[in-house]
């Protein structure tokens, strides 16, 4: 599933709930390993387990580990390899998922290809959670057996309730932590109870476990909300994989028969290579190919993986697992912690080491300074919580004095990218700016008592934020046309949601001023400039003409324009400056003007700051000095 949702192809888009169906497999057979060492004295049994866990997990990892460093160094960039670098170290220590999360990955956005090891997360958790579950259940079978069952279900229950609560309150949190993942282990865990308690009829067990079947196959292909999985969404997956494992406990159904088969019991043994290599194998080549594969393409990595995964099974799990190397419980221990130093050592060096520019010659590298400038000092601005905003509690640049003119910025991450450019227009005007963003949410307000959503939630702090600073002047400053993101609850239409914002800020005499879209790449600008300079190929490919620039946003920008008749808003427009000619321009005097697809890096916002100066044009009195320092 997960391979199959990693490639991309055509009806596998739910295939991450793979990710579930693992845990849920992971806890049934792990329990049923510690039940059967019970009896064994405690030490005995947990020394054995780690060790057991310790040659089927290692081995493999560290190989893979040390290859896909190797590859990486030879085809990442400088910014790219330096990540990895940080998610390697992550790994040898299995943190891959706190690594995730502390980077502010975003599994769904297809971050994973640029980072070759993303996928090890669930590796992570699976591990972190077996430091403490295999003593708290050696305990209860000890000294509490009648208090196991109970256990296990009520920590099921408050771990799924944990899940259900950050889903919204912290949702990235909630994908990559263990705690907010557990009851999906502990749900298989109880399935190894069940199964010996398991009295339905034969009949109903095949039913059962079509029903489950039929489920997964559904699920893979009608994925749900990303945003918040796993949520109550991956109930269904999880279930259906307990009824797998509890149907075909007693008795072969049609579905057991079914797996049961010779090239899916193989591929179930070798399931483990295969996940650790097919994204290393898909990230690697995309990214050199600049994220472009054909179909054929797909099924030859596809097919390497296998191929590639065959041969670290028989080579380096086998051996090791069956003691035919390394028989010395002692020597292999030794020997991994070594192995595993190693790799820590190398992930910490590639990442201290800023991806090893010197590899690349200065052409090469420019986009990588131009990338990794913006962001750092205004990070802090986007996670102030709700009740700080709601407060005026924003960041703040341009004129310290508290009696100067008060501007806002109010958008996403779009008015984020362009600090650079009102900090200067701020300074030059004499006046205090504020900025309250939140990535992905534009201004858009619903009627009020509408449903919440968190950009709904972020919007009403910040129009409370509002009326506390009283600004003169609003300026609202989104990515408008946002591909594939659904409206707010309640906002029927983007000219709605508009006309809602501009109702419940405009009426007190103050000025908005709109900024309108950038023109939109299909490509990471910097990594596909960098590495078209590396393989010395042409740029056409990231030609934007001014003409598909203007018709990619035509219709959001009617509504803005029909708003600004009606509210005498200024519009201003950035594409004025990037799109001169018949060709928007992503570079200029040998700087790159793009972060990403459409994020300006610092010198991209300086480079429109001209663009934004209408909108202070009410701070008049220094507004020829403001545009002579912009040119």
């Amino acid at each position: 599933m997960v391979v199959l949702f990693h490639a991309g192809l055509t009806g596998t888009r739910g295939g991450y709930v793979g990710v579930d169906v693992f845990f849920v497999i992971s806890g049934f057979l792990i329990t049923q390993l510690l039940l059967d060492r019970a009896d064994a004295p405690l030490r005995l049994s947990l020394g054995q387990f780690y060790v057991r866990r310790a040659r089927r997990i290692l081995p493999a990892l560290i190989v893979t580990c040390c290859v896909v460093a190797l590859a990486a160094t030879l085809v990442l960039l400088p910014w790219d390899l330096r990540r990895f670098g940080k998610f390697l170290a992550s790994t040898s220590v299995f943190a891959t998922n706190l690594a995730a999360w502390i980077d502010g990955d975003d599994y769904f956005a297809q971050g994973y290809l640029r980072v070759p090891l993303t996928h090890l997360w669930s590796i992570a958790i699976e591990e972190q959670f077996y430091l403490l579950y295999p003593l708290a259940l050696l305990a209860l079978a000890s000294w509490a057996p009648r208090s196991r069952t109970p256990a296990l279900v009520l920590a099921c229950t408050m771990s799924l309730a944990i899940c259900v609560w950050a889903s919204f309150a912290r949702p990235g949190a909630n994908f990559y932590l263990p705690v907010s993942r557990a009851w999906e282990l502990l749900l298989g865990a109880l399935m190894t109870l069940a199964a010996s308690r398991w009295t339905s009829s034969r009949r109903l067990n095949e039913w059962l476990a079509g029903a489950a079947l039929a489920a997964l196959a559904l699920a893979v292909a009608y994925p749900q909300p990303e945003l918040k999985y796993p949520l109550l969404y991956a109930i269904a997956p999880c279930t259906a994989s307990a009824l797998l494992l509890v149907t075909a406990a007693h008795g072969q159904t049609a579905v057991a028969q079914l797996l049961s088969r010779g090239p899916l019991v193989f591929t179930g043994k070798a399931s483990y290579s295969i996940y650790l290599w097919h994204l290393p194998i898909f990230a690697l080549y995309k990214y050199y190919n600049l994220g472009v594969a054909s179909t054929l393409e797909t099924w030859t990595m596809i097919g390497a993986t296998y191929a590639v995964a065959v041969v670290s099974w028989k080579w380096v799990e086998q051996p090791i697992r069956t003691r035919t190397w390394l028989r010395s419980d002692r020597t292999f221990v030794w020997s991994a912690i070594a192995a595993n130093a190693f790799v820590l050592g190398l992930g910490i060096f590639l990442w201290t080491s800023h991806g090893l520019p010197s590899r690349f010659t200065p052409d090469i590298v420019l986009p990588f300074d131009s990338r990794f400038e913006a962001g750092v000092e205004i990070a802090p601005c986007v996670m102030r919580p709700l009740r700080k905003v709601a407060a005026g509690d924003l960041c703040r640049f341009g004129d310290p004095d508290p009696r100067a003119p008060r501007v806002l910025v109010w958008g996403d991450s779009h008015s984020m990218a362009l600090v650079p450019a009102y900090r200067k227009l701020a300074k030059a005007h004499g006046v205090q700016l504020y900025l309250a963003a939140l990535p992905s949410c534009r201004p858009l307000m619903a009627p009020s008592g509408g449903p919440s959503s968190h950009c709904l939630e972020f919007n009403a702090a910040v129009l409370t934020a509002v009326r506390r600073l009283n600004p003169q002047l609003i300026i609202l400053n989104a990515y408008w046309m946002l591909p594939g993101k659904p409206l707010e609850p309640g906002v029927a239409s983007f000219r709605q949601g508009l006309e809602n914002t501009l109702a419940d800020v405009a009426p007190d005499a103050r000025s908005v001023c709109v900024v309108l879209d950038v023109p939109t790449y299909d490509f990471v600008v910097p990594y596909a400039v960098a590495i078209s300079r590396m393989r010395g190929l042409s740029q056409d490919f990231l030609r934007v003409s001014r003409a598909r620039a203007l018709d990619e946003t035509r219709s959001v920008e009617a509504d803005i324009r029909a708003a600004q008749a009606e509210w005498g808003l200024t519009v201003v427009d950035p594409k004025d400056v990037l799109c001169r000619t018949d060709e928007c321009t992503y570079e200029q005097n040998g700087q790159i003007l793009y972060a990403d697809h459409n994020h300006l890096a610092p010198a991209g916002a300086e480079y429109v700051a001209s663009t934004l100066e209408p909108c202070f044009a009410r701070f008049g009195n220094q507004g020829r000095d403001a545009r002579k320092s912009l040119r």
